[in-house]
């Protein structure tokens, strides 16, 4: 876009760029608000008349910037997990060492369920349902690629000796079930301690590295049997 030369065309730029500012503050308040009343009465119960009286605007506001209630919902859906995978494409650029990608992905995974609670328990916890509405839709890629950032980690791992290549994807799933598992006590259960997620998944990685380098699954193989020797 060419540089405005004159008063009146800088006016005019700064003005559509400030409209269009205004724009995605709102679409992202929607979105915000669709996350939370989606948790707070699922998806049967969720409508755009309710989602307007929460935000404070007309249904037909909404419908300007979604077509319906199923494209709110994947919105919400799908900036939950563009934020989910941008944590964790950041801890995979972190270090160029794959033990120390893996520790911080494990890191990224539990702060962003800890500070994005509605999303979280949206996408993985409370409305598991909704998600797989939507996952084999054609905009189903962020929803996997999220999880591909581990997998992708762990293959590394293997490539350096530590894991059995083909069992790069049965390892993957279980670090996803131990850090998922941790974000969801500390959601779910009350009286948690919030610093205890560092803590519990510092202690989870460490213990997965030591693990690793020591060989503990350098023999499993299949069905997870070691070998004879």
């Amino acid at each position: 876009m060419p540089t405005p030369r004159t008063l009146s065309e800088r006016v005019a730029q700064q003005s559509r760029r400030r409209r269009h500012d205004e724009k995605e503050d709102l679409r992202r308040e929607i979105i915000d608000a669709a996350g939370a009343l989606l948790l707070q009465g699922g998806y049967d119960a969720f409508s755009m008349r309710r989602l307007a009286e929460r935000i404070g605007y007309s249904a037909t506001t909404i419908y300007r910037y979604f077509r319906d209630k199923e494209a709110v919902i994947h919105a919400v859906l799908r900036e939950g997990f563009r934020r989910f995978g941008s944590a964790l494409k950041a801890a995979e650029s972190s270090s160029d060492d794959a033990m120390a990608q893996l520790e911080a992905e494990c890191h990224a995974y539990v702060r962003f369920g800890l500070e994005n609670p509605t999303f979280y328990r949206v996408m993985f916890v409370d409305c598991v349902d909704t998600l797989g509405r939507f996952e084999h839709g054609p905009d189903e890629e962020p929803f996997d690629a999220s999880y591909q950032v581990l997998v992708r980690t762990v293959a590394r791992v293997a490539a350096r000796g530590f894991v059995p290549a083909d069992r790069v994807e049965a390892l993957s799933a279980l670090l996803w079930a131990q850090v998922h598992g941790i974000v969801v006590m500390l959601l779910t259960m009350p009286g948690m301690p919030p610093q205890l997620g560092a803590m519990m998944t510092a202690d989870n990685a460490r213990l997965v590295r030591v693990a690793l380098e020591a060989g503990a699954l350098k023999d499993v193989r299949g069905g997870g049997h070691a070998s004879p020797c």
